[in-house]
């Protein structure tokens, strides 16, 4: 379950950068904001992989996996 969790952070964070190419690619949003949005995209993204990977590692610790 952990990688099904992992799997769709990945789609959810390609999903949005493929929203910000569209606004960038549209002329939508200036390079600045583009950048600061790219930045806490990946700032989200990494918190919530950790978080999942905190989760199973406890989870497997919990059943003596590790």
């Amino acid at each position: 379950r952990g990688e099904s969790a992992l799997f769709a952070l990945r789609e959810a964070r390609g999903a949005q950068k493929k929203i910000l190419r569209q606004l960038q690619l549209a002329k939508k949003v200036g390079p600045d904001r583009l950048n600061r949005a790219e930045r806490e995209l990946e700032k989200v993204n990494e918190g919530g992989v950790g978080k999942v990977k905190k989760v199973v590692e406890e989870k497997r610790k919990a059943l003596g996996e590790g």
